[in-house]
């Protein structure tokens, strides 16, 4: 028994709480290095010199190559709790694991075992029901263009995208079984992508104006739609007026304390050759970096919160660069936001684990690069047993709660179109968006993206909107929302595998008490026998007799 191997964190992912009365507790070890493990817990606070434990098998939840992942989800009264671990081995020896080392007794001292501290009355905060159900529309507004309205040609814009054009469009979108709108920058800026903001406080003219956005979210808000938008909080552009100050009085300027590591004399833009002389967005010259701790700049953002949630009545925001800011002034943000709405969003742009965004510092999700990752890799001639390891990592970085605010993404505007990536296979496509949808969080669609759009190039991938003909993918789109919509497994439920292999073929099952998912892809280039489950065929393509076509797929519901 490799003891080295054998991981467990307190208050992590791997203990939390999800709801008053309820305790998840996970163990990693070496994969088939264990026989079985059980949780020993008891009240902290039992009113007897020994605490009294209570005994629970841990659950095998994933087996990979690498690892294998125990849980065990409990129901006790207890508001403090100790707990620890018995090991048993393949051979039958049997090792605790509680206060970060391992011990051939339980020690009958409740000090010396972990702890989960106290369970607070404050609920476990999780992502907005509303979040976790959303199948965003994710616009990047200078390229969304409809027919009948006119392009703008205002400073800055390439294609002329409107907010007059987003709500237009509201039905179609709508048709394509999607209930939210996620839209890149829309603050006034200077560059056609708006990721230097000028004014937080304003519509940037080139999309329109505010009695067009107020509309726009009206709209929205009627048919049932809920509406964020992109944050940059990071770093500002040249032409806010804060840096403006700085550029204008230099070291006397009151506005001096807003950004990082400046050294006067101030100049912008860099002469030809040189960096800035602050700090900034990578080596943005054009990105000046915001200190989010200063209290004038706090000050400033809770107004820029309090008119677009509090008086504009958006749903949230999604927070570019987030990890690159400061986590204290995310809570504060979070904190103030809730104020004003308990159910807005604030999702993270991280393209690493999200862990600390949402355990420390108040983000309900982040964007799902790693989701992407794992998918393309699959895609692109990868083993399902590769995929249901990466599978496996994430289920267990972050607590399963936390599950449903992970936007899950196969496109964005900073990346290639995964049509493109994958070779312009419509099949993988459709492997790829059926994947998407079958695993937990919400969805993210990039605009275009349901009709085959391919790049890139930047150029190339924030290509203006096209209407001619029907969407390629609108159909599939339609059916896995309806199916998204209809079994809550598939948005909070477990996953247990069926079938894996170093081949392509993949099956898995989502299931709750109640409900179930099963799902069968083949991303292989040859036809596979399979043996599904019993029930409604939900969707299909390429099945029959047993067999499952390249690139085909099976749902099933038992």
């Amino acid at each position: 028994m490799d003891l080295s191997s054998i991981i467990h964190r307190s208050r992590s992912e791997m203990a939390f709480s999800p709801e008053e009365g309820r305790f998840v507790f996970r163990l990693r070890a070496r994969s088939g290095d264990l026989a079985e493990v059980f949780l020993l817990y008891g009240d902290t606070a039992y009113p007897a010199p020994k605490v009294r434990m209570e005994r629970a098998k841990m659950e095998r939840s994933f087996a990979t190559s690498l690892y294998d992942y125990f849980e065990a989800d409990v129901m006790t009264s207890c508001v403090r709790i100790v707990y620890a671990f018995e090991i048993h081995s393949m051979d039958g020896r049997i090792v605790y694991y509680y206060g970060e080392g391992f011990h051939s007794a339980l020690s009958e001292e409740r000090n010396d075992l972990f702890k989960y501290p106290y369970r607070f009355r404050s609920p476990f905060e999780v992502p907005p029901k509303w979040l976790s159900e959303a199948v965003f529309y994710n616009i990047f507004p200078d390229s969304f263009i409809a027919d009948g309205v006119e392009p703008s040609l205002l400073r800055g814009a390439h294609h002329g995208g409107s907010l007059k054009a987003i709500a237009k469009s509201l039905d179609y979108i709508l048709s394509l079984g999607c209930n939210a709108l996620y839209l890149n920058p829309i603050f006034k800026a200077t560059s056609y992508h708006r990721y230097d903001t000028e004014d937080y406080l304003s519509i940037d003219p080139s999309f329109g104006s505010e009695d067009d956005f107020r509309l726009l979210v009206k709209e929205a808000h009627r048919r049932g739609m809920h509406v964020i938008l992109d944050g940059v909080f990071n770093h500002c552009g040249p032409s806010f007026f804060a840096f403006l100050d700085v550029l204008e009085k230099q070291e006397a300027s009151s506005c001096r304390d807003w950004f990082y590591e400046l050294s006067f004399p101030i100049s912008y833009p860099p002469k030809k050759g040189e960096r800035p002389s602050y700090a900034t967005f990578g080596y943005e010259a054009h990105m000046p970096k915001l200190d989010l701790d200063s209290p004038p700049v706090r000050a400033y953002f809770l107004k820029v919160l309090r008119k677009w949630v509090g008086e504009e009545g958006i749903d949230g925001f999604r927070m570019d660069t987030a990890d690159e800011c400061s986590p204290a002034f995310w809570r504060f943000f979070e904190e103030e936001m809730k104020k004003i709405n308990p159910e807005a969003a604030m999702i993270a742009e991280t393209w690493q684990n999200p862990r600390p965004m949402l355990l420390e510092e108040g983000f309900d999700g982040a964007m799902d690069y790693d989701f992407r990752r794992s998918l393309i890799a699959f895609l692109l001639g990868g083993t399902s047993n590769a995929f249901y390891e990466a599978t496996a990592y994430l289920f267990n970085r972050i607590p399963s709660p936390y599950l449903g605010g992970m936007l899950s993404l196969l496109s964005t505007h900073d990346v290639p179109r995964l049509l493109t990536v994958l070779g312009n296979s419509r099949e993988r496509m459709e492997l790829a968006f059926l994947l998407q949808f079958a695993y937990p969080g919400p969805i993210n669609l990039l605009y275009g993206d349901e009709r085959g759009f391919t790049g890139l190039r930047e150029d190339e991938y924030r290509r203006a909107m096209e209407w001619e003909g029907e969407p390629c993918f609108k159909e599939l789109l339609r059916s896995l929302s309806a199916l998204r919509k209809a079994h809550p497994s598939i948005r909070k439920g477990r996953f247990v595998l069926l079938h894996k292999e170093d081949g392509g073929l993949f099956a898995f099952k989502r299931e709750m008490e109640g409900d179930s998912l099963a799902v069968y892809v083949n991303a292989s280039s040859q036809e596979r026998p399979i043996d599904p489950i019993e029930g409604r065929k939900a969707l299909m393509k390429g099945y029959g007799g047993g067999r499952l076509a390249p690139l085909g797929y099976l749902l099933i519901e038992p």
